[in-house]
């Protein structure tokens, strides 16, 4: 399962609950890169990249950051170490910040050349390894003021706390459209993904758990 949304959702209130719920759910975290024994992992999958990354160089706006790198090697390569480590015990993997965030991030806020037609092929092929992993997505959401508010009254820091109301409204709204295209390309080729959408204003966390616990039960069922 993955918990998207945009800044003010509620995606980390929900993940804390999860993890501390009856559930059983096994939480996930991206590949550390600051993690000696991901070394390996991240040399690999960078170096696969080279290829098509040599034909990006003065196509975009700009150079990929160190961090983007990074997210691109961890969607080429995380599927196969998930996949390779899949829970047996009953127990349901969870994402904070899973590959359809990375892929979001990456499409809608990425250099303009990761939209371009040098990575198409690549793209295709990430969709076709994560949307198999992928069984369950929370969609988590709510209305403009209640996250412009949420968001202001965060004490973590955020790139966007000191924006005006309009640039935080036109950045809700471009999370919000690049997410719905990212679900809609992997349902559209995996149907059986279950989207949930939530709106966390009239929801409680109680409420979505419990919510939450009736589609896991149906999906569980479906895949017995």
């Amino acid at each position: 399962m993955e918990i998207i949304g945009t800044a003010g959702a509620g995606k980390s209130t929900l993940f804390r609950a999860l993890e501390k719920s009856s559930l059983g759910i096994q939480s996930e975290t991206l590949p550390p890169v600051w993690k000696f024994s991901y070394i390996l992992f991240f040399v690999k999958n960078i170096l696969a990249l080279v290829p098509m990354l040599s034909r990006l160089q003065g196509k975009g706006d700009r150079n990929l950051t160190r961090r983007e790198l990074a997210w691109m090697a961890m969607l080429n390569g995380w599927s196969a170490i998930l996949t390779k480590e899949a829970h047996n015990d009953g127990n349901v993997s969870l994402f904070d910040q899973g590959p359809i965030f990375l892929i979001a991030i990456l499409t809608g806020f990425g250099p303009t050349s990761l939209r371009s037609s040098y990575v198409q092929s690549w793209w295709e092929k990430i969709f076709r390894q994560w949307m198999d992993v992928l069984d369950i997505v929370i969609w988590l959401d709510t209305s403009d003021e209640i996250l412009i508010k949420r968001i202001r009254n965060r004490e973590e820091d955020h790139l966007m706390k000191g924006k005006s109301n309009q640039e935080l409204v036109d950045f809700l709204k471009t999370y919000r459209s690049v997410y719905e295209d990212v679900i809609k390309k992997m349902t559209a080729n995996n149907p059986k993904i279950r989207v949930l959408r939530v709106d966390t204003g009239i929801n409680s966390v109680d409420e979505i758990v419990f919510r939450l616990m009736s589609e896991i039960d149906s999906w569980k069922s479906e895949v017995s």
